[in-house]
C-alpha cells in the first residue's frame, strides 16, 4: 500500500472533521480608486465598506488538527509566502491530494481560521500529506 492511501486510510480512522471554503472571488464594487487600490477619502461615505470575499460551497474533510505553542505556552509564528512572521495557533495535516490553497477559509472548532502556509510532503513525485497552518481570524 502507498503511504498516500496508508495516511488517507488513518485520516478515515482517526481524523477530525475540519469545514473547508474554498475561494471564489475577490469582493466586487465600486468601493476602491481603481488606480491605487484604495478607498477615496474624497467621497463623501468615507470609510467605505468593504465587502467580504467570496467563497464557496462548504466542503466536509478530515484533517489530523493539532494547537501549536511553545514550549512557555507562547505563540509560535511562521513566514508567510510575502516573508512576514504571523502568528500560528494550529496545524491540519491533509491528504496530499486534498485541493486547498491559501486563500481559502477553514473552519474548526467553531472558529474562522485563514490560512498562512502551507507545507507538502511528498514521496517521490506523489504528494503524500499536506501541513496546513492555520490562523483565527477575529471575531
Amino acid at each position: 500500500m502507498a503511504k498516500l492511501a496508508r495516511f488517507q486510510k488513518r485520516l478515515r480512522q482517526a481524523g477530525q472533521s475540519v469545514t473547508l471554503y474554498p475561494y471564489s472571488a475577490d469582493p466586487s464594487g465600486d468601493y476602491v480608486d481603481p488606480w491605487s487600490g484604495w478607498s477615496d477619502p474624497e467621497d463623501p461615505d468615507y470609510p467605505a465598506t468593504v465587502p467580504d470575499t467570496t467563497y464557496g460551497d462548504a466542503q466536509s474533510i478530515t484533517a489530523f488538527v493539532q494547537p501549536l505553542s511553545t514550549q512557555d505556552g507562547g505563540t509560535v509564528f511562521t513566514r508567510n509566502v510575502h516573508g512576514q512572521d504571523e502568528p500560528v495557533h494550529r496545524v491540519a495535516y491533509v491528504a496530499g491530494d486534498q485541493a486547498v490553497t491559501l486563500r481559502d477559509k477553514v473552519v474548526y472548532d467553531s472558529l474562522a481560521h485563514s490560512i498562512v502556509r502551507i507545507e507538502v510532503f511528498r514521496d517521490g513525485d506523489t504528494a503524500v500529506l499536506k501541513a496546513v497552518y492555520l490562523r483565527e481570524k477575529p471575531q
